[in-house]
């Protein structure tokens, strides 16, 4: 059965709404680069939240973290939405899944990987959960 991780990442303090680019130069993090080689995810997708700048001063903001970057909510308070990005990262099974992660442990590669890391949003406030099962509609 295929295992589905969800990463919720928030970018570091003092880093812009370009933060989606320095995550996305962060390269080798589930896009089958060498130190991953044939236990790379099947796939891996990001998306980001879509939010604009204000005023900071602008009262009413309950989100203090984003106060001036608020998301672009339909629904639900700011503070639903303090993550900046999120993805999703698809193993074939849990033997597949577990070998990406001893590659992910492994010192160079754990090295590499946080080093790219830092330039965005480090790991002082990252998630990481296994997904449950999963329903699509499509058309």
């Amino acid at each position: 059965m295929p295992i589905k991780v969800l990463t919720y990442a928030y970018r570091k303090h003092g880093i812009s709404l370009g933060f989606q680019r320095a995550l996305r130069s962060a390269r080798r993090i589930f896009e089958g680069y060498s130190i991953f080689g044939d236990e790379s995810p099947l796939s891996h997708k990001r998306s980001y939240i879509a939010r604009y700048t204000i005023d900071s001063s602008t009262e009413g903001v309950t989100n203090t973290r984003n106060a001036s970057t608020p998301a672009r909510a339909i629904v639900g308070q700011q503070s639903d939405f303090d993550f900046d990005a999120y993805a999703e990262l698809m193993s074939e099974d849990q033997i597949a899944y577990d070998a990406f992660l001893a590659k992910v442990f492994f010192p160079e590669a754990a090295a590499e990987i946080a080093a790219d890391e830092e330039k965005s949003h480090g790991k002082s406030k990252l998630a990481i959960v296994t997904s449950g099962d999963v329903f699509a509609t499509t058309k």
